[in-house]
């Protein structure tokens, strides 16, 4: 090994070091709370052990140190076991894996064992899988491979001495203008700096507050029932006025220069702060093409990493808390994308695959693009095992559209591995993923092509402290929102409101958002003579989180600004809908909120949909909508149902046709997609006109297809009207219908 390499590892086993110790205390903690729990309770500490166990596996896989990897994969089973509820948590099983938690700390630190602590990695290995197994140790076969135990033990005890003696020696050679800090005195610095950006907002409205005065005493002034002076010679009001004036114009002009002052003081210690904890993406980057390497070995494969953007620097605390998901990413491409040599050759690709990480600064975000040139994701896959696991019915399934389909990768235990591995098959990998990048107030979006390969793109903040939000009040309340999680802010007149279902739906850009109110979400005492109550037109915030959008009615939508993100502490570290705080600057505390959260909470109470201003609209006439894609259903029924008619609804041609045999409320027009699984739109305008009972009714296409053969075909098959998606235009539909019906 030459000096370079070795340079290298030393740099590669010290972050691991870090890492490893972070997810070991964190997996210490959980087990002493396990003996305490209730089963609520318990269910969720071992789904965070379990996370962080598998965490701590990949991250051991990238350093290849197969010892902690073989003992972490076992600990594994034992935290899948006990969530399924196929064993219980026992004092013999926390004391056993806190053993195993005390020696993979020693393993990691490089300190030699105990003699009291021997227990050395296969052994606790078979002690964890024999509590699984239910089964007792055997005695006899434990004495006959004594020998081979305590050789086993020898060798382990040299290997420890190896890389203590690796660990130990970590160091790098002195450079003139550097100097060596332990990182937590640089990041108590950071935070007192950070709490100067409190002081700057603060003053900054203590100049806004004096310029009011000030244009108080500006009116004052110009009144001419002022008191009149009283005798010649004396001080009236007037001079009174006038030095009050003078003083506050005086008073207004050093705030002012106090806070441009102060601003750019406290802006340039923080951005050298901040530069002095930057580290270079490369830094973290540096096991994974090693990674990579390793897994295709395992698994019969050939690939290579490609990172670019290495040199880009980020927040040391950013950069942290991404390699878990990166390196989940990466294995994910690795396992289930890159094909095997054969099967790309037969695919006119060369044998070895390619993953890229390509990484971007833009504005005050990071763009990160994990992607590989493999075979695509197999979507129905995705949905037959989203149908095993309970998670969707078979008719659910199918007509889930593509995007809704990808997404249910980042569920738990969703997973398109044949079988359970040791890289693959448990299904945490992606929703470990998609909660830390929530975590970072990010955003994650995957695109996939058959045959071509698979993207995701994330895009994180670049720093933690600070965040551009939008200031929201709600119930005399202050609230702000992730900037990175607003689409868009508008004003929605009351009328404009419509009601479909139990749901109340506003229209924006030509498409159908579901409305609730933040109070309802938040469950926010009511406060008498609302704005909000009395107002023609009510703000709304549309927030977005992976494919999902919603509208959220306010009290009052105030401004955008930067704000410093805190966390509420080890006593509320996870509270539903909340991300942190922050002060503004006229001395309020505002909750950040966490927009996952946010939007879960309201799809799960009914509350918050309900009606309450607008009584539900009464149709005349029935109208069939058939589309497979779940968005396009509910934007013409939106539609529809807006224009007074009553809409039922059927995911592809079959359906369709079922509905008309039924009637069950007489159809009197059917609005048909094209391209539908089962029976397309042409069949299905087929089919009908060839019952008597339906050659009358009218039939209208709104397709994507606008080829002048697919309008022809259209008109051929009995259509009467055929609409193109692509220039769809909500009154044209309308005065279709109306003229057909």
């Amino acid at each position: 090994m030459d000096q370079k390499d070795e340079e290298f590892l030393k740099r590669l086993l010290a972050l691991f070091k870090i890492e490893a110790q972070e997810h070991l205390k964190i997996i210490a903690t959980g087990l002493a709370e396990l003996e305490y729990c209730d089963a609520q309770q318990g269910g969720a500490v071992v789904e965070r052990i379990y996370r962080e166990a598998h965490s701590l596996k990949g991250a051991a896989c990238s350093v290849n140190w197969s010892d902690i990897v073989a003992l972490c994969q076992t600990m594994e089973d034992v935290f899948s076991a006990l969530k399924r509820g196929d064993i219980f948590f026992s004092p013999r099983m926390k004391d056993r894996l806190l053993a195993a938690t005390d020696w993979l700390e020693n393993l990691i630190v490089g300190a030699a064992l105990t003699p009291n602590a021997k227990l050395l990695g296969k052994e606790l290995v078979r002690e964890l899988e024999n509590l699984v197994n239910g089964q007792a140790a055997d005695g006899a076969e434990k004495n006959a491979n004594e020998g081979e135990a305590e050789k086993e033990t020898a060798d382990k005890e040299r290997e420890l001495e190896m890389q203590a003696s690796v660990l130990s020696s970590v160091a790098s050679a002195a450079v003139d203008d550097t100097v060596r800090i332990s990182l937590s005195k640089l990041d108590a610095l950071l935070l007192q700096v950070e709490e100067l950006l409190v002081v700057k907002m603060a003053l900054r409205q203590r100049a806004a507050e004096l310029r009011e005065i000030k244009k108080l005493t500006e009116l004052l002034k110009k009144e001419k029932c002022a008191l009149p002076e009283r005798k010649t010679g004396e001080r009236g009001s007037g001079f009174y006025l006038g030095q009050l004036e003078k003083k506050v114009n005086q008073l207004t002009k050093a705030m002012e220069y106090d806070s441009r002052g102060t601003a750019s003081m406290v802006d340039t210690l923080l951005t050298d702060m901040k530069k002095a904890l930057m580290l270079t993406v490369g830094s973290q980057l540096d096991g994974f093409p090693r990674f990579v390497r390793e897994l295709a070995r395992e698994s019969g494969k050939q690939a290579e990493l490609v990172i670019e953007g290495r040199e880009i620097e980020i927040d040391r605390r950013v950069l942290e808390e991404m390699k878990d998901p990166l390196l989940h990413l990466v294995r994910n491409c690795m396992v289930h994308g890159i094909e095997e040599p054969k099967v790309r050759q037969q695919r006119q690709k060369p044998p070895c695959g390619v993953i890229q990480i390509a990484v971007l600064a833009k504005d005050n975000k990071i763009e990160i693009n994990v992607s590989d040139d493999g075979g695509g994701i197999d979507v129905e896959k995705v949905k037959e095992t989203a149908v095993e696991r309970g998670l969707l019915s078979p008719s659910e399934a199918e007509s889930l559209s593509v995007g809704d389909a990808l997404q249910l990768i980042f569920h738990s235990e969703i997973s398109t591995a044949p079988m359970v591995t040791d890289n693959a098959g448990r299904g945490l990998g992606m929703a470990i993923v998609r909660e830390k990048i929530e975590k970072l107030n990010g955003a994650l979006q995957l695109e996939t092509q058959a045959g071509r390969g698979t993207t995701f793109q994330l895009s994180i903040p670049i720093s933690l402290a600070m965040l551009r939000g939008l200031v929201v009040s709600e119930r005399q309340r202050f609230f702000i929102f992730p900037a990175g999680k607003v689409a868009r802010v508008a004003r929605i007149h009351k009328e404009a409101i419509r009601t479909v279902g139990n749901c109340e739906m506003v229209s924006l850009d030509g498409r159908p958002v579901a409305l609730v109110r933040l109070a309802d979400v938040l469950a926010l005492e009511t406060q008498k003579q609302l704005r909000q109550s009395e107002a023609d037109y009510i703000p709304v915030v549309v927030l977005h989180s992976g494919e999902q959008s919603l509208a959220f009615g306010v009290d009052e939508v105030l401004q955008e600004q930067e704000v410093l993100a805190k966390p509420l502490g080890r006593q509320l570290s996870r509270v539903r809908n909340i991300a942190g705080a922050t002060i503004l600057g006229n001395g309020k505390i505002a909750p950040i909120l966490h927009v996952p959260d946010l939007i879960k909470s309201a799809l799960r109470n009914p509350a918050a949909c309900s009606v309450q201003n607008n009584a539900p609209l009464k149709a005349c006439k029935v109208v069939l909508v058939a589309d497979d894609s779940i968005t396009a259903r509910m934007m013409l029924k939106h539609v529809l149902e807006s224009a007074g008619y009553e809409v039922v609804t059927a995911v592809d041609g079959l359906e369709a046709f079922a509905l008309l045999q039924k009637q069950e409320r007489k159809i009197e027009l059917l609005v048909s997609d094209v391209n539908m699984p089962k029976l397309d739109g042409f069949s299905l305008t087929e089919k009908i006109r060839r019952d008597e009972r339906f050659a009358k009714l009218p039939v209208v296409l709104v397709t994507s297809l606008e080829e002048k053969s697919d309008r022809e075909r259209g008109i051929d098959v009995g259509a009467d009207a055929y609409i193109v998606k692509s220039s769809f235009d909500q009154n044209h539909l309308l005065e279709v219908l109306e003229r057909l019906i």
